[in-house]
């Protein structure tokens, strides 16, 4: 979605979780060459996301997902650097595709609201917890 974005001439801020790995390195690096700021908190205590897919006679049959959610603690640092970012963007998109990055949605959309701002929402598992927070 970042890239997507970039592409069609946003300026764009990526803040995500990654673990302390070989497939951090190189999501950092990829970010980097497409001309996304990016903000990579390190979390030691998993991998970074890799999804496998299986691909026969030029289709996929398969995809095989090895991830673990971050942890609260590098959350709570992401929550925290997300209300500096808030202040300089125009739009705020939320989405982590159902991989547990946005523990502290309600309060995200709060924070934007509160400084008048544009939200999307990727709902994918997270509807109810979205809905309290009256989502657009």
């Amino acid at each position: 979605m970042a890239r997507n974005a970039a592409a069609l001439g946003a300026q764009v801020t990526l803040l995500s979780v990654i673990g302390d790995d070989e497939f951090g390195k190189r999501l950092r690096k990829l970010i980097a060459k497409e001309g996304i700021r990016a903000s990579l908190h390190v979390d030691k205590s998993v991998e970074t996301i890799r999804k496998v897919r299986i691909i026969g006679r030029q289709q996929q049959l398969m995809r095989i997902d090895f991830e673990k959610a971050p942890s609260r603690e590098i959350l709570l640092q992401k929550l925290r650097e997300y209300r500096e970012l808030l202040i300089k963007c125009d739009v705020v998109v939320l989405s982590d595709y159902g991989k547990g990055g946005l523990a502290h949605i309600v309060q995200m959309i709060g924070l934007a609201r509160k400084y008048g701002k544009r939200i999307l929402v990727d709902p994918k598992a997270m509807t109810i917890r979205a809905t309290r927070a009256r989502t657009c």
